[in-house]
């Protein structure tokens, strides 16, 4: 017999109006802060993350800098006159596209990786020992392999942008977005003078070591913090001033309570041993640990007060002698964009920390004093001041003031490496 419910147990369904769909956030992203693990955290950073962004920004602007490069070179050279080039010490290798990477200071370098620190080019004087080793002793180990110094020097120099933009990257994403870290990774590539990370300088070494010690010491390794540091202070004098402020973020980390110090706060003591790796290397060749600094006094006889070095390159602004083949207007230029880096150094303080503005701030100064005369060399050095990019990061994107400064930095990229590859004493 078929069984009918009672009314008693049974209930009738109802249509219920049904609710719109609610927007669903993302999923919390936990590579921003490194917690995924392995395996997702690598998928993460090359499928839809930093590298493919990284390494398209870098194909594209090298790319263009190479087309502007080679056009620079076959036009604006000559309609100059031969007082315009000066000091354009390249190398020669009769290729325009590579030669165009390889100027100015690269003629050190290779030398340097060449025949080792026993011989400096006569032409040019002075000697090999002002500079630092770490970028010509990798150029050397490398080109083992590859068998060629100016090629295997810009191999080098591009991995090491490479590397630093995805520190950048990772260093921004551990208290912001993925779209901060790719605006900062921009601003770096925008920067008037990043195409100095893929000539044959130590800028790309300088930088990658660097912000990759930033990176480790904000995520607690210290370890990986000393020996990038050491590997710094290796490619740089200034490198070695990173130890205090490492410290301070160490200390800044532990709320700045002694008791909370532990026994990794003495891998930071890694980081000036980089210079007295050097030091001892010029004592065993030369019997002068001090031998660097005798040599650097060619270009740099005394320290100077940064204040007057940004005084005596403006004159030429209000004395009217803005001359661009001897260099003046590169002198102007040169301290108009430091104090322009200063500002916005200053304006952004409070959203980089205490530590990474005296960083900055060491860059700044320690390369001015330590120029000969003028400010003209300034666009390069204050390349490497990473902090610069976060507080660009930070602008709204697709405001008037992010848009028309990326149109800048593109307009004065494009001139300034126009005239760096003719030889025209401008940023150099």
């Amino acid at each position: 017999m078929r069984h009918t419910p009672s009314p008693a147990t049974h209930t009738t369904p109802t249509r219920r109006k049904a609710k719109p769909a609610k927007r669903l956030d993302p999923a919390p992203d936990h590579t921003a802060r490194g917690d995924t693990p392995g395996p997702r955290r690598a998928l993460a950073l090359t499928k839809g993350g930093a590298l493919p962004y990284i390494l398209t920004l870098w194909a594209v602007s090298r790319l263009i800098l190479t087309v502007v490069g080679v056009v620079a070179k076959a036009h604006i050279q000559n309609l100059s006159t031969p007082g315009n080039v000066q000091h354009h010490h390249g190398i020669g290798t009769g290729q325009v596209w590579l030669d165009i990477w390889i100027a100015w200071d690269a003629r050190w370098y290779h030398t340097i990786a060449d025949v080792g620190y026993q011989a400096a080019p006569p032409a040019i004087g002075g000697s090999v020992w002002a500079f630092f080793p770490l970028y010509p002793w990798v150029i050397q180990a490398v080109d083992t392999v590859v068998g060629r110094p100016p090629v295997t020097a810009l191999i080098v120099s591009n991995a090491f942008l490479l590397l630093g933009a995805w520190f950048l990257y990772r260093l921004v994403e551990q208290d912001h977005d993925h779209a901060m870290a790719r605006r900062a990774v921009l601003f770096l590539f925008l920067f008037p003078t990043a195409y100095v990370f893929s000539c044959m300088m130590t800028e790309s070494t300088f930088f990658a070591l660097s912000v990759g010690a930033w990176y480790a010491a904000r995520r607690g390794n210290w370890l990986l913090a000393g020996v990038l540091g050491m590997g710094s202070a290796m490619t740089r004098l200034v490198g070695g001033l990173m130890a205090p402020l490492l410290a301070l973020e160490y200390l800044r980390q532990r709320q700045w309570r002694l008791t909370r110090i532990r026994p990794d706060v003495l891998w930071i003591g890694l980081v000036p041993a980089g210079l007295g790796v050097f030091m001892a290397f010029c004592y065993v060749v030369t019997g002068n640990p001090l031998e660097f600094a005798e040599a650097q006094k060619m270009w740099t006889p005394s320290r100077e007060n940064p204040l007057w070095v940004l005084w005596w390159s403006l004159t030429p602004i209000w004395e009217g002698r803005l001359d661009l083949a001897g260099g003046e207007v590169g002198f102007s230029y040169g301290a108009i964009v430091t104090i322009i880096v200063i500002g916005v150094l200053l304006w952004g303080r409070k959203r980089i920390g205490t530590p990474l503005v005296l960083w900055s701030e060491v860059l700044v100064f320690v390369s001015l004093s330590a120029h000969i005369v003028a400010a003209n060399s300034m666009p390069r050095y204050l390349v490497v001041i990473f902090p610069l990019y976060l507080i660009l990061a930070s602008m709204r994107p697709r405001s008037a003031a992010f848009v028309s400064t990326v149109v800048m930095l593109i307009l004065l990229q494009a001139t300034t490496f126009a005239l760096w590859t003719t030889g025209w004493r401008f940023s150099v």
